[in-house]
Protein backbone atom coordinates (compact mmCIF):
# COMPACT_ATOMS: atom_id res chain seq x y z
CA UNK A 1 0.00 0.00 0.00
CA UNK A 2 3.20 2.17 1.12
CA UNK A 3 4.72 1.70 -2.39
CA UNK A 4 1.40 2.21 -4.31
CA UNK A 5 0.57 5.46 -2.73
CA UNK A 6 4.07 6.98 -2.99
CA UNK A 7 3.82 6.10 -6.85
CA UNK A 8 0.39 8.01 -6.77
CA UNK A 9 2.75 10.78 -4.87
CA UNK A 10 5.52 10.85 -7.87
CA UNK A 11 2.98 10.80 -10.41
CA UNK A 12 0.16 13.88 -8.74
CA UNK A 13 3.47 15.66 -8.31
CA UNK A 14 5.10 15.37 -12.18
CA UNK A 15 1.51 15.85 -13.65
CA UNK A 16 0.59 18.96 -10.96
CA UNK A 17 3.88 20.71 -9.49
CA UNK A 18 6.07 19.72 -12.78
CA UNK A 19 8.34 17.82 -10.48
CA UNK A 20 11.77 16.41 -11.70
CA UNK A 21 11.64 13.11 -13.53
CA UNK A 22 14.03 10.70 -15.10
CA UNK A 23 14.21 11.12 -18.47
CA UNK A 24 14.22 8.77 -21.52
CA UNK A 25 17.23 8.57 -23.76
CA UNK A 26 16.08 10.07 -27.26
CA UNK A 27 16.83 7.00 -29.20
CA UNK A 28 13.78 5.73 -27.09
CA UNK A 29 11.83 8.32 -27.39
CA UNK A 30 12.20 7.94 -31.04
CA UNK A 31 11.46 4.07 -30.85
CA UNK A 32 8.05 5.38 -28.97
CA UNK A 33 6.80 7.60 -31.64
CA UNK A 34 7.87 5.08 -34.27
CA UNK A 35 5.73 2.46 -32.40
CA UNK A 36 2.97 5.01 -31.64
CA UNK A 37 2.39 5.15 -35.50
CA UNK A 38 2.81 1.10 -36.14
CA UNK A 39 0.07 1.13 -33.65
CA UNK A 40 -1.81 3.96 -35.35
CA UNK A 41 -1.72 2.29 -38.86
CA UNK A 42 -2.06 -1.07 -37.68
CA UNK A 43 -5.77 -0.22 -36.24
CA UNK A 44 -6.69 1.97 -39.54
CA UNK A 45 -5.82 -1.12 -41.92
CA UNK A 46 -7.25 -3.49 -39.92
CA UNK A 47 -10.58 -1.53 -39.75
CA UNK A 48 -10.59 -1.09 -43.18
CA UNK A 49 -10.38 -4.50 -43.97
CA UNK A 50 -12.96 -4.90 -41.77
CA UNK A 51 -15.00 -2.58 -43.63
CA UNK A 52 -14.38 -4.24 -47.12
CA UNK A 53 -15.11 -7.73 -45.33
CA UNK A 54 -18.34 -6.52 -43.99
CA UNK A 55 -19.77 -3.08 -45.04
CA UNK A 56 -22.81 -3.21 -42.86
CA UNK A 57 -21.91 -1.75 -39.31
CA UNK A 58 -24.41 -3.58 -37.70
CA UNK A 59 -23.27 -6.96 -38.61
CA UNK A 60 -20.17 -6.20 -37.65
CA UNK A 61 -21.24 -5.63 -34.37
CA UNK A 62 -22.97 -8.88 -34.31
CA UNK A 63 -19.89 -10.70 -35.71
CA UNK A 64 -17.87 -9.16 -32.74
CA UNK A 65 -20.10 -10.05 -30.02
CA UNK A 66 -20.26 -13.42 -31.42
CA UNK A 67 -16.78 -13.41 -31.14
CA UNK A 68 -16.56 -12.30 -27.15
CA UNK A 69 -19.56 -15.12 -26.65
CA UNK A 70 -17.60 -17.68 -28.96
CA UNK A 71 -20.64 -17.81 -30.86
CA UNK A 72 -20.23 -18.77 -35.27
CA UNK A 73 -22.09 -15.94 -37.20
CA UNK A 74 -24.12 -17.13 -39.16
CA UNK A 75 -23.00 -17.64 -43.40
CA UNK A 76 -24.65 -14.73 -45.09
CA UNK A 77 -25.18 -14.21 -48.73
CA UNK A 78 -23.58 -11.91 -50.55
CA UNK A 79 -24.78 -8.73 -51.94
CA UNK A 80 -24.36 -9.61 -55.32
CA UNK A 81 -25.70 -13.20 -54.62
CA UNK A 82 -29.03 -11.65 -53.48
CA UNK A 83 -28.85 -10.01 -56.80
CA UNK A 84 -28.89 -13.00 -59.08
CA UNK A 85 -31.23 -14.97 -56.83
CA UNK A 86 -33.50 -12.45 -57.13
CA UNK A 87 -33.03 -12.50 -61.13
CA UNK A 88 -33.82 -16.25 -61.13
CA UNK A 89 -36.52 -16.04 -58.99
CA UNK A 90 -37.95 -13.28 -61.03
CA UNK A 91 -37.83 -14.96 -64.42
CA UNK A 92 -39.29 -18.39 -62.94
CA UNK A 93 -41.98 -15.87 -61.25
CA UNK A 94 -42.95 -14.77 -64.15
CA UNK A 95 -42.21 -16.87 -67.03
CA UNK A 96 -45.58 -17.70 -67.81
CA UNK A 97 -46.20 -14.30 -69.55
CA UNK A 98 -42.36 -13.42 -70.35
CA UNK A 99 -40.89 -14.31 -73.64
CA UNK A 100 -38.40 -16.95 -74.08
CA UNK A 101 -35.54 -14.24 -74.56
CA UNK A 102 -36.40 -12.61 -71.37
CA UNK A 103 -36.83 -15.42 -69.49
CA UNK A 104 -33.27 -16.79 -70.73
CA UNK A 105 -31.78 -13.30 -70.00
CA UNK A 106 -32.85 -13.07 -66.53
CA UNK A 107 -31.65 -16.91 -65.35
CA UNK A 108 -28.24 -16.42 -67.35
CA UNK A 109 -27.42 -13.23 -65.60
CA UNK A 110 -29.10 -14.59 -62.34
CA UNK A 111 -26.51 -17.40 -62.28
CA UNK A 112 -23.80 -15.59 -63.83
CA UNK A 113 -24.48 -13.07 -60.93
CA UNK A 114 -24.64 -16.03 -58.37
CA UNK A 115 -21.35 -17.48 -58.96
CA UNK A 116 -20.04 -13.92 -59.29
CA UNK A 117 -21.48 -13.35 -55.73
CA UNK A 118 -20.16 -16.85 -54.49
CA UNK A 119 -16.52 -15.87 -55.72
CA UNK A 120 -16.82 -13.15 -53.92
CA UNK A 121 -18.02 -14.67 -50.36
CA UNK A 122 -14.74 -16.74 -51.00
CA UNK A 123 -12.64 -13.92 -51.49
CA UNK A 124 -13.91 -12.59 -48.33
CA UNK A 125 -13.35 -15.69 -46.41
CA UNK A 126 -10.08 -15.89 -47.20
CA UNK A 127 -9.52 -12.30 -46.53
CA UNK A 128 -10.32 -12.90 -43.40
CA UNK A 129 -7.55 -15.81 -42.70
CA UNK A 130 -5.30 -14.47 -44.63
CA UNK A 131 -5.04 -10.67 -43.43
CA UNK A 132 -7.63 -10.03 -40.92
CA UNK A 133 -6.54 -12.74 -38.34
CA UNK A 134 -2.44 -12.11 -38.67
CA UNK A 135 -2.89 -8.22 -38.22
CA UNK A 136 -5.46 -9.32 -35.25
CA UNK A 137 -3.09 -11.45 -33.50
CA UNK A 138 -0.25 -8.77 -34.13
CA UNK A 139 -2.63 -6.19 -32.76
CA UNK A 140 -3.65 -8.16 -29.72
CA UNK A 141 0.06 -9.77 -29.36
CA UNK A 142 2.64 -8.20 -30.49
CA UNK A 143 1.52 -4.17 -29.98
CA UNK A 144 -0.43 -5.20 -26.33
CA UNK A 145 3.06 -6.89 -25.29
CA UNK A 146 4.62 -3.79 -25.62
CA UNK A 147 2.28 -1.49 -24.60
CA UNK A 148 2.50 -3.74 -21.30
CA UNK A 149 5.85 -3.35 -21.46
CA UNK A 150 5.95 0.89 -21.73
CA UNK A 151 3.57 1.02 -18.58
CA UNK A 152 6.02 -1.29 -16.67
CA UNK A 153 9.03 1.12 -17.75
CA UNK A 154 6.68 3.85 -16.35
CA UNK A 155 6.14 2.51 -13.28
CA UNK A 156 9.68 1.31 -12.78
CA UNK A 157 10.98 4.87 -13.91
CA UNK A 158 8.35 6.28 -10.71
CA UNK A 159 9.97 3.74 -8.53
CA UNK A 160 13.18 5.41 -9.54
CA UNK A 161 12.27 8.85 -9.09
CA UNK A 162 10.64 7.87 -5.30
CA UNK A 163 13.99 6.18 -4.69
CA UNK A 164 16.17 9.79 -5.47
CA UNK A 165 14.02 11.59 -4.03
CA UNK A 166 14.23 9.62 -0.54
CA UNK A 167 18.26 9.74 -1.01
CA UNK A 168 17.56 13.68 -1.67
CA UNK A 169 15.42 14.34 1.75
CA UNK A 170 17.41 11.13 3.89
CA UNK A 171 18.60 11.35 6.88
CA UNK A 172 22.20 10.78 7.81
CA UNK A 173 21.67 7.94 9.43
CA UNK A 174 19.38 6.53 6.65
CA UNK A 175 21.28 7.62 3.72
CA UNK A 176 23.39 4.34 2.88
CA UNK A 177 19.81 2.38 2.75
CA UNK A 178 18.71 5.25 0.55
CA UNK A 179 21.78 5.24 -1.87
CA UNK A 180 21.14 1.01 -2.03
CA UNK A 181 17.91 1.35 -3.23
CA UNK A 182 18.28 3.93 -5.40
CA UNK A 183 21.43 1.40 -6.83
CA UNK A 184 18.56 -1.67 -7.26
CA UNK A 185 15.99 0.67 -8.48
CA UNK A 186 18.61 2.10 -10.82
CA UNK A 187 19.27 -1.13 -12.03
CA UNK A 188 16.53 -2.18 -12.64
CA UNK A 189 15.12 0.89 -14.62
CA UNK A 190 18.09 0.05 -16.71
CA UNK A 191 17.60 -3.29 -17.69
CA UNK A 192 13.95 -2.16 -17.72
CA UNK A 193 15.16 -0.06 -20.75
CA UNK A 194 16.84 -2.24 -23.08
CA UNK A 195 14.21 -4.65 -22.86
CA UNK A 196 11.64 -2.63 -24.04
CA UNK A 197 13.75 -0.75 -26.68
CA UNK A 198 14.82 -4.41 -27.88
CA UNK A 199 10.68 -5.34 -27.83
CA UNK A 200 9.61 -2.11 -29.84
CA UNK A 201 12.82 -2.55 -32.52
CA UNK A 202 12.02 -6.61 -32.90
CA UNK A 203 8.19 -5.44 -33.21
CA UNK A 204 8.51 -2.78 -36.06
CA UNK A 205 10.21 -5.64 -37.82
CA UNK A 206 7.60 -7.89 -37.45
CA UNK A 207 5.38 -5.03 -38.37
CA UNK A 208 7.14 -5.10 -41.67
CA UNK A 209 7.56 -8.29 -42.17
CA UNK A 210 3.57 -8.92 -41.81
CA UNK A 211 2.59 -6.06 -43.77
CA UNK A 212 4.37 -7.24 -46.81
CA UNK A 213 2.65 -10.78 -46.31
CA UNK A 214 -0.46 -9.75 -45.63
CA UNK A 215 -0.61 -6.98 -48.71
CA UNK A 216 1.14 -9.36 -51.11
CA UNK A 217 -2.16 -12.22 -50.44
CA UNK A 218 -4.47 -9.19 -50.54
CA UNK A 219 -3.13 -8.21 -53.80
CA UNK A 220 -2.87 -12.14 -55.00
CA UNK A 221 -6.71 -12.61 -53.69
CA UNK A 222 -8.11 -9.56 -55.64
CA UNK A 223 -6.68 -10.53 -58.68
CA UNK A 224 -7.59 -14.03 -58.86
CA UNK A 225 -11.19 -12.80 -57.55
CA UNK A 226 -11.22 -10.97 -60.76
CA UNK A 227 -10.24 -12.82 -62.74
CA UNK A 228 -12.37 -15.61 -62.15
CA UNK A 229 -15.24 -12.77 -62.22
CA UNK A 230 -13.84 -11.30 -65.70
CA UNK A 231 -14.01 -15.00 -67.31
CA UNK A 232 -17.82 -15.55 -66.10
CA UNK A 233 -18.64 -12.47 -67.24
CA UNK A 234 -16.67 -13.05 -70.35
CA UNK A 235 -18.43 -16.25 -70.76
CA UNK A 236 -21.98 -15.23 -70.14
CA UNK A 237 -21.71 -12.56 -72.93
CA UNK A 238 -20.96 -15.04 -75.65
CA UNK A 239 -24.29 -16.79 -74.64
CA UNK A 240 -26.23 -13.69 -74.54
CA UNK A 241 -25.01 -12.44 -78.00
CA UNK A 242 -25.67 -15.99 -78.92
CA UNK A 243 -29.42 -15.82 -78.20
CA UNK A 244 -30.08 -12.13 -79.48
CA UNK A 245 -27.83 -13.12 -82.54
Amino acid sequence: MSKLFDRAKQYAGEKLMDSEKTPFDPDLLELFTQIDLVKDWSDKLYHKIEELVQPNPALRAEVFINEKLDIKSPERMTTIEHFGTILEQSADSMKDFLSENSFKLNKLIGITEKRIGADNREFITTLQEKYLMPFKNFIQGDLSDVSKGRKSLDTIRLDLDICKNKVKKAKPVDVRNAEAALSDAQHLFDKEVEYVRTLIQKTIKAFETLQKSCLSSFIKLQIDYFTESKESLIKLREKLNDQIN
